[in-house]
Parts: structure tokens; sequence; C-alpha cells
């Protein structure tokens, strides 16, 4: 019974395969038409009442299977193009550039305001879409208050103090916070917070102190899109 509502669901949202679908109900509304077809014949006057009787139900049943057939291809056709459009549309959305403005940008503002004088670099792990997106993500701080410090990034290594590598996302997509110290964790937890709830994946990770950056309390790299 479970397994049957499963096929029903996939069925009517379009996720079956459509060759057989199409092959078992065109068969059967061609078989349907013929039906018909051959009951209008053998309701002539020269058939017996008997075959009368027949044709009246060939032509009944007939009729009745052709138009379910009908319905059904045109739920389960309905489904395909929904299904696709929906496809379509979440690809739209995943091409689609970033942005940070309206509502999302004033709560994300409001929300890192808590941590207003933060030294912070921000970095891009990409080109085009990601810098767009990184100078939203910057003007945006600045706006809280914090303080955007101009400083070159290379040679950073994605280290705890102790040396053991950190696990993190893949810095060519996602939003990549970098902190040097533990005390910092509440700041990083706050970016990411902010991040979440203006509908931006993130995630922080400790690294090694750099000595080319005494002052420097987080690094924000953006990724491209995932």
């Amino acid at each position: 019974m479970a397994a049957m509502l499963t096929y029903v669901r996939a069925f009517i949202s379009g996720d079956l395969e459509p060759f057989w679908p199409h092959v078992v109900l065109l068969s059967l509304a061609v078989l349907a038409s013929i039906a018909v077809g051959a009951g209008i014949i053998f309701e002539r006057p020269r058939y017996p009442p008997a075959v009368h009787r027949v044709a009246f139900w060939l032509v009944v049943a007939g009729i009745a299977i052709e138009a379910i057939c009908t319905i059904f291809l045109f739920v389960f056709d309905e489904g395909i193009s929904n299904s696709q459009q929906s496809k379509i549309i979440t690809l739209e959305r995943r091409l689609a550039p970033r942005h940070l403005s309206g509502d999302p940008k004033d709560k994300f503002i409001a929300q890192m305001k808590e941590f207003s004088g933060t030294k912070f670099v921000i970095s891009t792990a990409g080109a085009s879409e990601p810098e767009t997106f990184a100078i939203e993500v910057a003007d945006a701080l600045k706006i809280a208050g914090w303080e955007w410090v101009n400083w070159p990034l290379g040679g950073i290594a994605t280290q705890t103090p102790g040396g053991r590598p950190q696990m993190g996302l893949d810095l060519m997509s996602g939003i990549e916070a970098h902190i040097f110290d533990d005390s910092h964790k509440p700041l990083a937890i706050g970016l990411y917070l902010g991040l979440t709830a203006a509908g931006f994946k993130s995630q922080w990770v400790l690294v090694s102190p750099d000595a080319r950056a005494p002052d420097i309390i987080i690094i924000i790299v953006i990724g491209s899109k995932e």
C-alpha cells in the first residue's frame, strides 16, 4: 500500500520516467478508441440484440477509459511541467548573484553593531560576483561601525594555533571568517548568525596568528556562490 501511494505521488508530481506512463496511457486510449469504433459498428440493425448489448458496453467503456487516460495524461504532463519549472527556478536562484540589501541588510547591520569597532579584512576567493558581494558585506559592516582595514592576505594557513589543520569550507565557495584567538569566538559566532539571518551560509575557522596583522581581529573570505 505504501509503495502504491509513493508511486501515485511520484506520478502526480511528474517524478517518474515519462516513457512508460506515456506508452501505457496512450496505448489504453488507442484501444479505447478502437472499442468505441467497434461498438458503433456492431450497433447496426443487421446484428442481433445480444451483439447490440455488447456493442453498447464497448462504447460506454471505451469512452470512459479514453476520458480517464486523457485526464491521467494531462495530470502527468502537468506534473512534469511543474517539476521542470521548479528545477528551472532553483537553477536560476543558484546562478543569480548574491546581494545584501533591503531588510536583510538592515537586520544584519543592526546585529553587527554589537561588535562596533572591530577591525576586519575582507578578501575574495573568486572574481566578479564574489568581489561585488564582498563590497556589499564590507559596506554593511562599516555602517555597523566596523573598521575596514586593507591588508595583503597571502599565506594564511587554515590551522589551529597548535598546528592541527582545521576542517572548513572550500574557500572557493561560501563565506568563511578567520579569527586568530579563542577570545574572538563570540565575534565569529555573531557574524555567522548575522549572515545566516540574512540568508547566507557561512562558518568561522580558528587560524594561526599572523605577525603581519597584529591589530586585525577577523578576516572574512568571500568565495563563489555555492
